[in-house]
């Protein structure tokens, strides 16, 4: 129980803090960031890799691929009419499972 704790708080605040140290310095995060609601791409962020960590927690890595098919589908107009948007949304989201798997088999998997 500890373990599944310890790995939601590091896939939580943690995960947005070094994500924004890590990608701030790209001129298409500003921009992102002053577009829609304050902090919902944070939030968005923790809830696909909460998510992520509860599917590979059950065994079913191929739902995964819901939580990004239905990101995909909320921002496709957005995505599509701007290259820069693009780009930095599949930054996040490949930054997202690449944490969400590290943090499974660091902290839960071992």
């Amino acid at each position: 129980m500890l373990t599944g704790l310890l790995a939601i708080l590091l896939v939580g605040k943690l995960a947005n803090v070094l994500f924004k140290l890590a990608f701030s310095p790209y001129p298409q995060s500003q921009a992102i960031q002053q577009e829609g609601l304050q902090g919902t791409g944070a939030l968005i962020g923790h809830l696909e890799r909460i998510l992520s960590l509860i599917f590979l927690g059950m065994g079913q890595v191929n739902a995964i691929g819901l939580i990004y098919t239905a990101k995909s589908i909320a921002c496709f107009k957005r995505l599509e009419e701007d290259k820069g948007v693009a780009e930095f949304y599949l930054i996040g989201s490949l930054y997202s499972i690449l944490y969400a798997l590290c943090v499974y088999f660091l902290v839960l998997a071992s």
